[in-house]
């Protein structure tokens, strides 16, 4: 019986730590609003995703990928916005902003 306790305890542990999910480190928000300035600059045009989404690159906004979760919609709190395009540029919680075609 000793023999098996330490075999059962091991996968007793690995069992109980991979029931677990790991924090992200970054939240994904979709870009769901109108390609202008002024829209880009407004939180709530921004859906927070799950799942990851593909953006190709061209000049218009896709998604913004943000340090802190702040639920629905991003934080841009501090952020600050290209001139002339409305892009999140830095600042805040913002790490960087996807475009696509």
């Amino acid at each position: 019986m000793k023999k098996y306790l330490l075999s059962v305890s091991a996968i007793a542990l690995a069992v109980g730590f991979t029931a677990f999910t790991v924090k992200k480190d970054v939240t994904l928000y979709r870009y769901d609003g109108l390609q202008s300035e002024n829209e880009r600059k407004i939180a709530t045009n921004y859906t927070r995703m799950d799942s990851d989404i593909i953006c190709l690159g061209s000049g218009n906004e896709c998604a913004v990928v943000m340090s802190f979760d702040n639920g629905d919609h991003p934080d841009f709190t501090n952020v600050t916005f290209q001139p002339g395009t409305g892009f999140p540029k830095s600042g805040g919680a913002f790490l960087f902003n996807l475009r696509k075609n």
